[in-house]
């Protein structure tokens, strides 16, 4: 029955077990090592609360449909498990759940902690995430507890601050600048008729 009841938390991410505890599927997050740059994949991890949902009843359709007996059979033989797996745990005894973890009693008759199985990976492999930096760009990063940037790190490990490429926008307006020196020297040093028209004088 155990592992039925297994098999439906891991297909349903939610299995309560009255008198004992709501029993949850978390997915997890993924991991990056930085050191061999490589992506692992999430790690489920089942945690216990003390909510009481509603009792399901497809968790009896579910049993019924595994065991091939009817529903009223389902409902007695996880009460029969139950039963059981209670009084195992106010004995003092502690109940090995295969996959899920090790359930004992807590300090009170109504507590049981659960030991979850820690999973060290996963069925799929790691794999590889390259990081690709590039000199004219700022990325976050985490020292310590303190989210910063590189160009805050470049400015307090060497007391200077990252330089930035200029915008193609400060070179046209250079270069337009630099015409328009020009042009007022032409003008400047020729004189306005020079600039405007002939200056040789015509004799009839």
């Amino acid at each position: 029955m155990l592992q039925i009841l297994y098999t439906y938390l891991i297909q349903r991410k939610s299995l309560f077990l009255p008198g004992v505890g709501h029993f949850r599927l978390l997915s997890g997050t993924a991991r990056y090592d930085a050191v061999h740059q490589q992506l692992f994949p999430p790690v489920p991890e089942i945690q216990m609360t003390d909510e009481q949902p509603p009792t399901q009843k497809e968790l009896f359709d579910y049993i019924a449909r595994k065991l091939d007996i009817s529903e009223l059979e389902a409902i007695q033989q996880f009460n029969t498990c139950l039963f059981e797996m209670r009084q195992q745990l106010k004995s003092g005894k502690a109940v090995d759940w295969q996959g899920v973890g090790v359930l004992s009693a807590g300090n009170s008759i109504s507590e049981t902690i659960l030991i979850p199985y820690h999973y060290s990976g996963s069925a799929l492999g790691p794999v590889g995430a390259n990081r690709i930096i590039r000199k004219d760009r700022q990325y976050a990063m985490l020292v310590g507890d303190e989210e910063t940037d590189t160009g805050e790190m470049q400015e307090r490990l060497f007391g200077e601050t990252e330089r930035k490429p200029l915008h193609w926008g400060w070179y046209v307006l250079l270069l337009a600048i630099i015409g328009l020196l020009f042009l007022g020297y032409h003008i400047f040093n020729a004189g306005a008729g020079s600039f405007t028209g002939n200056r040789q004088l015509i004799f009839p």
